[in-house]
């Protein structure tokens, strides 16, 4: 039987694989952000060489690849291309260019370690778990954490700054502070520049409290 034609009446579908494909293929652009922060790639741009063949030469790869790389950024607002020249988006400059006092490239190396892919690999189980099975993170003195500390506190720092208005307010008298689970110890430390009367007791394992000190 031939299929009825929908009237004139009837609203033509919306409906699309747009996000679809989109979801499947998103792990493209996690990788290419990676490499792209790994290779310093927007500091080269931002400091002129803005090019495939000028960035070839700065990083020492391969002309094509980066190429291909910087077009997929590119597409996709991490950068701008006029002829063959490359420049930063706004975003870009301000979070990707490692000279940016707001840079935060460092964020991949928490973010994206083995341990934490490892876990959306496993989504499937976790989901039939109601868990996943990895316990790494709440192991003492675990890596995981200091690897926080280190690659995750330029994050924080317009937030530790905000939450240390909350905290002092206008008081400018002696303060005691308990910061749990200091990490990167930048809460405590905004803290301390908001009141240098303030006294800080920062509590984490002793591998993290190295990193905030």
């Amino acid at each position: 039987m031939a299929p009825i034609p929908a009237s004139r009446a009837e609203p033509r579908s919306e409906a699309s694989p747009f996000r679809l494909f989109q979801a499947i293929n998103g792990f493209q652009l996690t990788e290419a952000i990676s490499s792209a922060i790994e290779l310093d790639i927007f500091t080269a741009v931002a400091a002129g060489h803005n090019t495939a063949k000028a960035l070839a030469a700065e990083r020492r790869v391969a002309e094509r690849g980066v190429r291909i790389l910087c077009d997929f950024l590119v597409v996709n607002g991490f950068l701008r291309k006029s002829g063959d020249q490359y420049s930063l988006s706004e975003d870009s400059a301000v979070f990707l260019d490692s000279r940016s006092p707001a840079y935060m490239g460092s964020c991949v190396k928490f973010l994206l370690t083995d341990e934490i892919r490892q876990s959306f690999h496993d989504l499937t189980n976790a989901v039939r778990r109601g868990g996943c099975l990895q316990t790494y993170a709440h192991a003492p003195d675990s890596q995981v954490w200091v690897e926080f500390a280190r690659s995750m506190a330029p994050m924080m720092m317009m937030a530790s700054q905000g939450l240390a208005e909350i905290v002092v307010g206008k008081e400018s008298r002696p303060l005691k502070v308990l910061d749990i689970a200091a990490g990167h110890g930048m809460f405590g430390i905004a803290v301390l520049q908001a009141n240098p009367k303030a006294e800080v007791t920062a509590v984490d394992w002793s591998n993290v409290l190295a990193v905030a000190r």
